[in-house]
């Protein structure tokens, strides 16, 4: 029985010890985390419509820039919301460019979708944001 309890405390220290698995949550420190919001509506249709701008929520990730990073690209569906252009400063944080960039607001009040795309030998980025059938903001950078 001694034996057992020796070896009992033994494993509860190497699991003391153990690392912890998991995620970090690093997105304060990275520079983005400005979380997404839904569009709120005020008619009978409300909860239903509010989970149509949860849909419209869209992330893109594509080097705008050409410096070599891969740089994100989030929308917001919220009436008053912003687009956010977080470029990758290449030491883990970003900076949000949107503004700079002409693409911080939002195509609709609904939400959009976004995609950005480039060949495998071209050396341009587009990002596209659009909603319902209508393209609405188009950016495109030479990397």
């Amino acid at each position: 029985m001694r034996a057992f309890l020796a070896l009992l405390a033994a494993l509860t220290l190497v699991a003391a010890d153990a690392p912890q698995r998991g995620f970090e949550d690093v997105t304060a420190r990275a520079g983005v985390a400005v979380p997404h919001h839904n569009r709120q509506f005020e008619n009978p249709y409300a909860a239903i419509m509010a989970g149509y701008t949860a849909l419209g929520a869209a992330v893109a990730v594509g080097d705008y820039d050409g410096d070599g990073w891969e740089d994100i690209f989030v929308t917001d569906s919220a009436a008053d919301g912003k687009n956010h252009l977080y470029h990758n400063n290449g030491n883990f944080t970003f900076t949000d460019v949107a503004a700079k960039a002409g693409v911080a607001e939002p195509p609709t009040p609904s939400g959009s979708t976004t995609t950005t795309t480039a060949g495998p030998t071209s050396s341009w980025c587009a990002l596209v944001t659009a909603s319902s059938s209508t393209t609405l903001a188009t950016a495109a950078s030479r990397t």
